[in-house]
């Protein structure tokens, strides 16, 4: 089993945060031009507004000058009313786990750890340590800052699907064994390495890894995948049986 989406359920909302208000006000608007579970709870949480709803549109509402370049950068002011805001974004940056983005001047970061410290960003030793905690309890940790520093953290989670332990007794007690595979750390996978009938957890693994790791395990026997069918793609092809549940959400 991958773990995101498969096992939980991949409707993350916001539990936690602490951050100032303005900087989380300003995140949400740029996570409404992302598309990734947790940019949608950051939106739905902070502005109140649907998540899913066309950046484009919202982006040229009000003066017209919406819309992005080659590079994803957009120069809109964000107007989704008849009132005209003041602040506009002039740059945005998707990154592989994590958003950058430019509002009035001021540069924002949303993401990881590994985010903050590819970009020299500095991040202190409390939120470093909110971030860990969050992680050791199975949620998505996302530190927020700007101009250089980080401010703060949003903690964002999925709960586990209805009935997940239930499915892997059933086919435990058939003498298969349940392999978790999931590209979270360790500390987050606690929970499922803990039932009785899970023989191993591959943590940290990215797509790839999952390709390469249902493939050893071949040399053991035969082999039925189960993933979301976005980034598990590779994986379910590899497996003898691939069974690809809908809703996948490419970074979780």
């Amino acid at each position: 089993f991958d773990k995101t989406v498969t096992l939980t359920t991949g409707a993350m909302d916001v539990l936690e945060a602490e951050a100032p208000a303005d900087l989380l006000d300003a995140v949400a608007r740029l996570e409404q031009r992302a598309s990734h579970p947790a940019a949608k709870a950051i939106v739905t949480a902070y502005t109140g507004e649907d998540a899913t709803r066309d950046s484009d549109q919202s982006d040229t509402a009000g003066d017209g000058n919406g819309g992005t370049d080659g590079n994803g950068n957009g120069n809109g002011n964000g107007s989704g009313d008849d009132t005209e805001r003041t602040d506009r974004i002039t740059e945005f940056t998707n990154h592989r786990t994590g958003i950058e983005g430019v509002i009035d001047g001021t540069t924002y970061l949303a993401g990881s750890l590994d985010l903050f410290a590819e970009r020299g960003w500095t991040v202190d030793d409390s939120i470093e340590s909110r971030v860990e905690n969050a992680r050791g309890s199975g949620r998505l940790p996302v530190v927020v800052g700007r101009d250089g520093a980080a401010e703060g953290s949003i903690v964002v989670g999925d709960e586990p699907r209805d009935g997940w332990e239930d499915t892997i007794s059933r086919l435990g007690a058939r003498g298969t064994d349940i392999v978790v595979l999931t590209g979270d750390n360790e500390a987050a996978t606690d929970f499922f390495e803990r039932h009785e009938d899970v023989t191993h957890v591959f943590a940290t693994v990215p797509p790839a890894g999952k390709t390469a790791t249902i493939r050893r395990l071949k040399s053991d026997g035969r082999v039925a995948m189960v993933g979301d069918g976005t980034n598990d793609a590779p994986a379910l092809a590899a497996a003898d049986l691939g069974i690809s549940l809908g809703g996948g959400t490419a970074l979780a």
